[in-house]
């Protein structure tokens, strides 16, 4: 009966995420049966692409979240300040 194996199919390659057949761990060729999901898996964080990054950055650069901010170096200070540090005394 066979097996079922999980594995990330990308491009013109497998990348096994769990065990490996052990056919593939002797170098064997095998001929393989792949199905694809009509909606692929979220991928996880681990997955994301460096284009796919750039563009969630981009999105959170044009929201500017922090615009209210006038000293951020100031600010910085000031939320470090709020929590004693393990070790240092506040003066």
């Amino acid at each position: 009966m066979p097996r079922t194996y999980k594995a990330v199919l990308s491009d013109d390659g497998i990348r096994w995420t769990g065990e490996v057949p052990e056919a593939v761990l002797r170098g064997e060729e095998t001929p393989v049966e792949v199905v694809v999901p009509e909606e692929p898996a979220a991928l996880p964080v681990s997955g994301i692409t460096g284009a796919r990054l750039a563009e969630i950055f981009e999105k959170l650069a044009a929201t500017d979240p922090f615009q209210e901010i006038e000293d951020p170096v100031g600010w910085q200070r000031a939320v470090r300040d709020e929590r004693p540090l393990p070790g240092r005394t506040s003066e």
